[in-house]
């Protein structure tokens, strides 16, 4: 697939106790096929063998050492030194279809959107594939409840990221979920129906602790969505241990999604 001009596209990813999954990671990044990204790792020192591994690919990626603590931090160094008229966003244990980059910058072009995500395969911590994920076309309403963007599937216009003041970095955890409500104000969404992310599911996963579930209640709370608030804290203290049985158990994650989105179908 051709593009007629190779606008830059900075692909910006957070990197901390990662090594187990980094160097899968950063290779499906540098074999994208689009010409012009930039690959932007933001990174705290760590305990395992991250920053070996970063050395490894110094002469390929743009490396940034982190001094802050969340998430949103690392990502907003990274949006700060990026030079991309787009921003896409991987998880250092995700992995991105080899022709992601090319397609979403040929689809935002084709459709003039300023935010594309798309569909995404689950897969356990060996890399095997436990579920392929059909994400709805874009409705706020619909979203707002359901949550159902995985971030490392989008991709989005850089001016529109300073518009809306990048990331809050108030928040440890659940700061992609904040971000996207606020992008919805200013930004036009649309769904890339095809598989271009995997997304790594293992017990180390930030989105497994308790207060990450219990986050998303004062995020809502936040914008002023109350009854959204309160029924989000509800479920979180009554689903947090389920979750954490269930990261643990991949396949049987996996099953749980299927029977879940068949009984909504």
């Amino acid at each position: 697939m051709e593009v007629a001009k190779k606008e830059c596209v900075s692909i910006i990813v957070p990197a901390y106790e990662a090594g187990n999954y980094l160097a899968r990671c950063l290779e499906s990044l540098i074999n994208q096929t689009y010409t012009n990204v930039e690959i932007i790792i933001v990174y705290k020192k760590s305990s395992d063998n991250t920053e070996a591994l970063l050395d490894h690919y110094k002469d390929r990626v743009k490396i940034i050492e982190q001094m802050g603590k969340s998430p949103a931090n690392a990502r907003n160094l990274g949006i700060a030194q990026c030079k991309g008229k787009y921003v896409a966003f991987c998880d250092a244990d995700d992995v991105f279809h080899v022709e992601k980059t090319e397609k979403q910058v040929a689809f935002a072009k084709e459709h003039e959107v300023d935010l594309v995500y798309s569909d995404f395969y689950l897969i356990d911590r060996n890399g095997d594939v436990i579920d392929k994920v059909k994400t709805p076309d874009w409705d706020f309403e619909t979203w707002l409840r359901s949550g159902y963007i995985a971030f490392s599937t989008v991709m989005i216009k850089r001016e529109l990221l300073v518009k809306a003041h990048c990331f809050d970095e108030r928040w440890s955890s659940i700061e992609d979920f904040d971000l996207l409500i606020r992008l919805s104000q200013c930004a036009d969404f649309k769904r890339m129906p095809e598989y271009l992310t995997c997304r790594r599911i293992h017990k180390g996963n930030l989105s497994r602790s308790g207060k990450t579930l219990l986050s998303r209640s004062s995020v809502y709370y936040s914008h002023g969505f109350t009854s959204l608030a309160i029924s989000s804290f509800m479920k979180g203290v009554v689903s947090s241990k389920l979750v954490h049985f269930l990261m643990d158990h991949p396949s049987l994650y996996a099953r749980v999604r299927r029977l879940l989105r068949n009984r909504r179908e």
